[in-house]
């Protein structure tokens, strides 16, 4: 390539990134709090959580997104240092029973309704009930719909031998709240589909997140790696224990997963 035609290349590759964040951008929803919810443990929930953590951070930065893990048994999206998680213990036991500590839950709800930030909530598989009705009672959706702001609840779904129960658990949160916009996240990891899931019954489940299924000795290590040692994407870049194949590998998983997310929000 000439030596003149190099730099004008790399400007033209400078201003076509620029010009496609800036779209990206335009589509992400800001103003918005985003549940990862399945009441199945074991399903790829905090996974989810993970990498739609991870997602707004790289596309907004770190100081412009909150994250939050209310997972009372394990709390993994908290043990992430580089993404400043907010750890909250919003459950207490009553008896054998377990509720929401109100004053808790509605601590971080009002911290959301003030700010102009994106929230994402990781929840814990054995406060699912507890959640759920504590929102229905409360109307939290209808009572953040009147401040302009949107609820997502993201659910992981698997195709193992509790796909079934997995399944359920999407449909019974897209029916409870239907002004929630739904997001079904597809975890291939036990498992591929026989058959394609049709979502079209339910209007407010606006798309799916597809986590592959991929070679164990490769891939999946380099990935399980990573969440074994509570690293982001980011982190893994920088990091000289990952070798050039490694790195490679991993930012072709977060790419994958990443756009499918841009594909989402700018249908």
């Amino acid at each position: 390539m000439p030596d003149v035609v190099r730099p004008k290349l790399f400007m033209f590759l400078a201003i076509f990134n620029l010009i496609l964040k800036i779209a990206i951008n335009m589509y992400i929803p800001k103003n918005t709090l985003h549940f990862v919810m399945q009441s199945k443990g074991g399903a790829g929930k905090s996974v989810c959580a993970i990498l739609l953590s991870q997602y707004f951070v790289e596309r907004l930065g770190i100081d412009n997104v909150q994250l939050v893990d209310t997972d009372p048994n394990n709390k993994t999206l908290g043990a992430f240092k580089a993404l400043n998680v907010d750890k909250l213990e919003i459950i207490k036991n009553v008896g054998l029973e377990k509720e929401i500590d109100s004053s808790m839950f509605d601590q971080f709800i009002s911290t959301f309704a003030e700010s102009d930030s994106p929230m994402v909530v990781d929840t814990g598989s054995g406060e699912y009930l507890a959640i759920t009705s504590y929102l229905i009672s409360n109307d939290t959706l209808n009572q953040l719909a009147d401040l302009d702001k949107e609820v997502y609840i993201h659910c992981p779904v698997n195709f193992g031998h509790s796909g079934a129960e997995t399944e359920r658990c999407l449909w019974a949160l897209a029916g409870a709240f239907p002004n929630a916009k739904v997001i079904a996240w597809e975890n291939h990891f036990f498992g591929t589909p026989t058959e394609r899931i049709d979502y079209s019954d339910f209007e407010n489940i606006i798309g799916k997140v597809v986590v592959d299924k991929r070679n164990k000795d490769t891939f999946e290590r380099d990935f399980t790696t990573l969440l074994f040692n509570n690293m982001t994407f980011a982190e893994a870049a920088d990091d000289t224990s990952f070798n050039f194949m490694q790195k490679s590998r991993l930012q072709r998983i977060k790419n994958d997963v990443f756009s499918q997310l841009d594909a989402v929000w700018g249908n």
